[in-house]
């Protein structure tokens, strides 16, 4: 049982609410309230005082002592007694009177010889006995008191995990709070039109609607890519919608690429950042890469990994895999015989090939990734590899290897 529950089922013994308890020691409800949770521990001065109020032992209180039994009663004196768990210092100097008239009584029976001797023997005896109790009795003691030190160090690590996860959750509320105080816009957007790989551009529309909107209000519209602004574009007002729009933005592709927008009205200009824009030339792209596989499951193979950008404007229509005179051949769109190497979609993964220049096909193809694993008849070859693609619109990537 702890501290505090000890606490709660004296007070209750005694018939106190916890606001009565309270009066009686001069603190509030709710510290007593606290102390019967065992989220904090009385001071020693309360402690003190209710120990006299409840009638026990500040160490009862603790739980270093054991509490008294009210229905317990003395043995009688044929009774068998039993070791007590604490001697008090009442109770030993009992039990050194008593030891004292028995070697008064052993030395006057004894012969005068002896008498000198046998008092000091169980004097020794008695002393060490009633050393080993102590000794006894510290240990327990230490022990117990180890027990409510390791709980209440427990206790604490709790509150305190309690209390910074209660801040952590306030500053976290304070800070959306006034992000949406300084966020200038009531909605955004932003899409691509469309893509130009061979000029490095692409098209972008951009629309924002400001939390407040007045005649006059102009907005500007800016790529950036750290402090270097890489395009700007002036935006028109929809006074109708309450709204600015760019369309047909020509922007370059990059990897990494900030949108902003500018407010003006006449006096200060405020601007906020919209979005951040990942990997937009990686997006509008094919990628090929290339390398020798010493796999013993594909030996004889390269290893051929095509990777089609989710925006791209073209498609893979042919893969060469080539070492001087001998050719690898590969199928792009499957099936192949058997089962597919490893890393190998499933043919029925695989697009079909595209034909012509329907949407579709490219639709398919867009955002895929297929390893193929082109097989030599004889090995891989140690001289040169070139591996060429080519796309639908013409395009060829080359990598050697």
């Amino acid at each position: 049982m702890t501290m505090g529950a000890r606490i709660q089922e004296l007070r209750r013994q005694k018939g106190l609410s916890q606001e009565a308890l309270g009066e009686a020691l001069g603190v509030s409800r709710q510290a007593i309230s606290k102390w019967e949770s065992d989220t904090t521990i009385p001071e020693v001065d309360k402690l003190v005082a209710l120990s006299k109020l409840f009638g026990v032992s500040v160490g009862a209180l603790l739980g270093v002592e054991a509490e008294p039994d009210p229905g317990e009663t003395e043995p009688g004196p044929g009774a068998e007694k039993r070791a007590p768990e604490e001697l008090t210092d009442r109770e030993l100097r009992a039990i050194e009177a008593i030891v004292g008239r028995y070697l008064a009584e052993l030395e006057a029976r004894r012969p005068r010889p002896f008498r000198k001797k046998w008092p000091w023997v169980l004097g020794g005896v008695a002393a060490g006995f009633v050393l080993l109790c102590a000794v006894q009795l510290l240990l327990g003691t230490v022990s117990r008191v180890e027990e409510q030190v390791t709980e209440v160090q427990s206790q604490v690590v709790r509150f305190q995990s309690d209390v910074t996860g209660q801040i952590s959750s306030i500053t976290s509320q304070v800070e959306e709070a006034l992000a949406e105080q300084e966020n200038l816009l009531a909605g955004s957007s932003w899409a691509v039109e469309t893509v130009d790989p061979d000029a490095g551009t692409a098209r972008l529309e951009v629309s924002v609607v400001p939390k407040t909107y007045a005649d006059g209000m102009t907005a500007t519209f800016l790529l950036r890519s750290g402090t270097e602004t890489l395009a700007t574009a002036a935006a028109q007002a929809d006074g109708e919608s309450l709204s600015f729009r760019a369309e047909g933005w020509e922007v370059p592709l990059a990897d990494y690429l900030e949108l902003w927008v500018a407010f003006g009205d006449g006096g200060e200009r405020r601007s906020q950042r919209l979005d951040t824009i990942y990997n937009l030339a990686w997006d509008t792209a094919i990628h090929l890469t290339a390398q020798r596989n010493t796999s013993v499951q594909v030996s004889g193979a390269v290893e051929v990994l095509v990777e089609v950008g989710a925006l791209a404007d073209a498609w893979p229509v042919s893969l060469e895999v080539r070492c001087g005179e001998e050719v690898a051949p590969v199928n792009l769109t499957g099936p192949w015989e058997g089962e597919p190497y490893p890393g190998q979609n499933a043919a029925a993964a695989v697009p079909a090939m595209p034909e012509g220049d329907a949407p579709d096909e490219l639709a398919d193809w867009r955002g895929t990734s297929i390893t193929y694993y082109p097989r030599f008849e004889g090995g891989v070859p140690e001289g040169t590899i070139t591996v060429t693609l080519t796309d639908s619109e013409g395009r060829a990537y080359v990598e050697e290897i």
